[in-house]
């Protein structure tokens, strides 16, 4: 089946902030000009990508995509679009990292997680993962399904809920029989949710993921071509960044093997 065409409209661009803002409104007014004329050029962009796909020049489409995102936009709906120009141009690594890009951003989002699906079905086989269990299936559906910021939320709404039922308990009427068990759920689904909250940082800001964009490429024991070989991979295989030096980037893969890769053959999401 076709990708969807990516006629979504909310390109949005990223503002520039001072670091110290001594003088707020004379900040505001050396800002406005640039900031206007990168929103300006940003959506522009933006809307020219989106004629180009309808047209079917994916080349064009891309070109004009990147240079929206090189001009401060942001948001899922230009991330989702670039990777399905990339899709497009049977460029299956990079539209990988974008449709991860945008996930990123809209986590549940129905289009970016068909269409990413259908990528990984259509990958060939890199390295399996190691099978989950049960437990940490449950807990991996939901750092996939909700955002950073609504984990955290339902963790405040947690601790929030804990504090009412505490203040309840000690000031107003103590609690009986089974309910004295409800500040200890409420604990223990406090810290579940930090614990979630937690993984799901470290997944999107703490640990550094990356694609691999050479359709294959050689892990090696040290960073140079004259060390060891570790395993071969294919490109699109998603790896965890774990240093980089001169030009070549230790990798850490899903079944917990770790190498060196060439600086060029992968990308940060």
């Amino acid at each position: 089946m076709p990708l969807p065409l990516p006629t979504r409209e909310g390109c949005r661009p990223q503002g520039r902030r001072g670091r110290r803002p001594l003088a707020v409104l004379a900040l505001a007014l050396f800002c406005l000009a640039p900031v206007s004329a990168d929103r300006t050029t940003a959506r522009a962009q933006f809307q020219a990508g989106n004629e180009a796909y309808k047209a079917g020049d994916f080349a064009h489409a891309r070109d004009a995509y990147l240079q929206a995102w090189a001009a401060g936009g942001t948001g899922p709906n230009l991330c989702h679009n670039l990777a399905n120009a990339y899709y497009k141009l049977q460029d299956a690594p990079r539209a990988l990292l974008w449709y991860r890009r945008a996930l990123r951003l809209a986590p549940r989002d129905r289009d970016i997680n068909t269409n990413l699906n259908r990528l990984l079905l259509a990958l060939p086989e890199t390295i399996p993962d190691v099978p989950p269990t049960s437990l940490h299936a449950a807990a991996r559906w939901m750092v996939v399904r909700l955002s950073l910021g609504e984990l955290s939320a339902i963790a405040a709404l947690w601790l929030w809920a804990l504090v009412g039922v505490i203040v309840y308990h000690l000031r107003i009427r103590r609690l009986h029989g089974r309910l004295q068990l409800l500040p200890w759920g409420l604990a223990a689904l406090l810290l579940l949710f930090v614990i979630l909250t937690g993984v799901r940082w470290e997944r999107d800001y703490g640990a550094r993921h990356a694609i691999v964009l050479a359709p294959a490429v050689t892990l090696v024991s040290g960073p140079g071509s004259s060390f060891d070989r570790v395993l071969d991979a294919r490109g699109g295989l998603t790896v965890t960044v774990i240093t980089t030096s001169e030009g070549w980037v230790q990798v850490r893969v899903p079944t917990g093997v770790t190498g060196w890769l060439q600086k060029g053959d992968v990308e940060e999401i």
